[in-house]
């Protein structure tokens, strides 16, 4: 998950990645609420069910460090 939002900011130049997700997924829930320090807002459920949303600016990824551990 690091590699492609850090490739998708970095190289690709997007000014933002949205990451969609069920709230019942703990596991991604983790992922990114403790590895990444993002909290998901909760939004409406698409179509797939997804019903949280992390929005990731390329400001806020470039001053974080990213480094597995």
């Amino acid at each position: 998950m690091r590699i492609s939002i850090d490739y998708s900011l970095r190289e690709s130049g997007l000014v933002e990645v949205r990451i969609g997700r069920r709230s019942k997924n703990m596991a991604m829930k983790g992922l990114m609420e403790k590895r990444f320090g993002i909290i998901a807002t909760v939004v409406e459920p698409d179509r797939f069910g997804n019903d949280l949303l992390w929005v990731i600016g390329t400001n806020e990824w470039l001053q974080q460090q990213h480094v597995y551990k």
